[in-house]
């Protein structure tokens, strides 16, 4: 994302599969939260500064967990450090946990997009 100089990198692609989301900064109670940008985390294992890292849902908070190796064993987690409580709005910003797997979410992906498509065109059938 960004570092202390305001350097900032992301990328647009398609969606991963995900275990949680922070919506853009909107408004207070987060009525918009789903028309943001959003950042995707993953529990993908990487490697950063000084150690290796990922992300985890744990007692309904996204936290960031730290390990002495690349294989990121669950046994072997040195610390957890809480970024979120998962499902609320804080600050403006939409805190979301939650697994998604592009293999078993098609279904509903594909209902979400009919009812969509039929209630834009609705209107104009009318």
């Amino acid at each position: 994302m960004c570092d202390e100089t305001l350097v900032c990198n992301g990328e647009i692609k398609t969606l991963p599969n995900y275990i949680g989301f922070e919506g853009g900064q909107e408004d207070h109670d987060c009525a918009y939260k789903d028309n943001t940008v959003r950042i995707y985390y993953t529990s993908n294992c990487f490697e950063e500064d000084d150690g290796y890292w990922n992300y985890e849902i744990y007692n309904n908070s996204m936290t960031l967990n730290s390990y002495p190796n690349k294989n990121c064993s669950k046994n072997e987690i040195t610390d957890r450090d809480q970024e979120w409580k998962c499902n609320v709005c804080n600050d403006g910003t939409w805190q979301q946990c939650g697994i998604y797997d592009d293999g078993s979410n098609t279904n509903g992906f594909v209902s979400f997009l009919s009812i969509a498509t039929f209630s834009i065109i609705l209107p104009f059938l009318l």
